[in-house]
């Protein structure tokens, strides 16, 4: 292994950096592309565009096998790797489960389900929260069960943390409050049961038609059958990609018509008609093509196993690299802990007035806010899951 270091100019237009060792078995050309690359790489960090610098790290470990890392002192390190120093790529992987067997679960006849959810000890958030409180299903319909004991963890507020930033201010939360109160809460009530389940809901959660009793066999299925699933995604939603120029030009020769559904989300019209099946292709599609998802407003993590990995992992992620929650749990490849989205959802959420950050097109309420939503599915096709999995090559 070749090391070398980057003596970074202070002064603008100076001649390109000047390289110390490591060069004797790259060619002139090389040194040359990698220097102008690695120049952009400090750039893009003092610029704190952190995604877009580790991009271009990765372009020189895949394409000239160099490393490189950063140093106090303020140069940039770099390394020339052999094949075999070469640490592998990680990339998500998304896949259908097999369906649980449901005639086999052995539930507990325990009626209340506990239940955690995230607020925050704002005015509007406040009121959100007393609205879903009401709404929570009651034990006299369906079978009896109902969400007991409901804890309420109020998060950090963005007034009181303005350096964390709209992006961080979640993640932090779940780091520095949520994760750690769920384990001292745990401890104390569920000491003798290793096998637990914490359902994690946001303050505007909002169930379909399925009782707490009905979820938590679901989610205790699932989890016996897969133990090396960690987190089941039980809400959310998604903004299906618009077709492609060609794709509209085909649609419009087969139909003889463009209709205005197919213009804007035609695939997620059909998504939200009722059938699981259809989507189930969609979503998986969708994770596969790269396309985001909105999936933390009802968790179910397992515990303690579940709870542990995820506070280990977000505690290990550097600080300028700590990003919106959904984005640590559905498309990092900083962790490699296995999660699961049901397929249909079992839980939606309700219009808001104000959110923390924008939304994703067509989910934008006028003025400010979101939307709300709660879908509904037809079960005869019971509850499928996609999972989420880090494969390296």
């Amino acid at each position: 292994m070749k090391k070398g270091s980057l003596l970074l100019s202070k002064e603008a237009g100076r001649m390109p950096p000047l390289w110390k060792g490591g060069e004797d078995n790259i060619q002139q050309s090389t040194i040359v592309t990698v220097q102008e690359t690695i120049q952009q790489i400090s750039q893009l960090k003092r610029e704190k565009r952190w995604k877009e610098a580790d991009r271009l790290k990765t372009i020189l470990l895949q394409n000239y096998s160099i490393q490189i890392f950063s140093r106090k002192d303020g140069t940039v390190g770099w390394a020339a790797l052999e094949e075999s120093d070469k640490p592998p790529t990680r990339t998500i992987t998304w896949s259908l489960l097999d369906k649980s067997d449901e005639s086999s679960s052995s539930i507990s006849s325990c009626t209340d389900v506990p239940l955690i959810i995230a607020t925050v000890n704002l005015p509007h958030y406040r009121s959100r929260l007393a609205e879903t409180l009401d709404c929570l299903p009651s034990p006299q319909k369906g079978d009896g069960t109902r969400f007991h004991p409901i804890h309420c963890i109020d998060m950090l507020r963005l007034v009181d943390c303005p350096t964390i930033g709209v992006n961080r201010i979640v993640f932090e939360g779940w780091r520095q409050i949520l994760l750690p109160t769920i384990m001292s809460m745990f401890e104390r009530t569920s000491s003798s049961d290793r096998g637990s389940i914490v359902f994690v809901a946001e303050d505007d959660v909002r169930l379909c038609s399925h009782s707490p009793g009905k979820i938590r066999e679901v989610c205790t299925n699932v989890f016996r059958d897969n133990p090396e699933l960690q987190i089941l995604s039980l809400g959310y939603r998604y903004a299906t990609k618009k077709p492609s120029r060609r794709q509209r030009r085909r649609a419009k020769r087969v139909s003889g018509v463009l209709s205005d559904d197919f213009k804007s989300n035609s695939v997620e019209m059909s998504c939200d008609s009722g059938k699981s099946t259809g989507c189930k292709s969609t979503l998986l599609n969708h994770l596969k093509s790269g396309g985001g998802i909105h999936g933390a407003t009802f968790l179910a993590i397992r515990y303690p196993n579940g709870v542990t990995a995820l506070l280990d992992a977000m505690e290990k992620i550097a600080f300028g690299k700590r990003s919106h929650f959904d984005q640590l749990l559905f498309h990092s490849t900083l962790h490699d802990i296995e999660i699961a989205l049901s397929v249909p959802p079992l839980a939606g959420w309700a219009e808001v007035e104000e959110t923390l950050t924008s939304v994703g097109s067509g989910y934008r309420r006028e003025g400010g806010g979101r939307l709300g939503y709660c879908p509904f599915y037809d079960l005869d096709d019971g509850i499928h899951w996609i999972r989420r999995k880090i494969s390296s090559k």
